[in-house]
């Protein structure tokens, strides 16, 4: 047998371990993935705009489906929510693969809005103007 023969065995052999290793670290990273969700969600308090009203815990299940069952077509769209001093702040986070390109282009969009129109005639007083000299 050729000595090129049997390098490409060993290093397809070396591949397929490889390969069953990493799915077994990749489960293993979804379940300590949990606590580092449920820190997210319960720290800045963001919430799926979809089950905003549900409590923390059902964000944590959905962001680790979410996790576990990524979209095979490379889309994701994340649409947080959360109440800022009783303004509604949404976080969009966008991204796609354009297939068109003439090589697979992924694309990211990301906004974070509050849903109110600023205040009109806001005016800036600086302190150091009414201070003497």
């Amino acid at each position: 047998m050729p000595i090129q023969a049997i390098f490409a065995i060993v290093f397809i052999g070396l591949s397929l371990v490889y390969m069953v290793w990493m799915k077994g670290k990749t489960k293993q990273s979804l379940e300590n993935a949990r606590p580092a969700f449920h820190a997210f969600f319960e720290r800045t308090g963001y919430r799926y705009a979809d089950i905003a009203e549900q409590p923390v815990q059902a964000q944590v299940d959905r962001a680790y489906h979410d996790a576990a069952h990524p979209n095979p077509s490379g889309n994701v769209d994340l649409h947080y929510v959360r109440d800022f001093h009783g303004v509604r702040v949404h976080y969009r986070s966008k991204t796609w693969v354009e297939r068109e390109a003439p090589a697979p282009l992924t694309t990211a969009r990301i906004s974070g809005t509050p849903t109110c129109r600023p205040r009109r005639g806001f005016r800036f007083t600086s302190p150091t103007r009414s201070l003497p000299r």
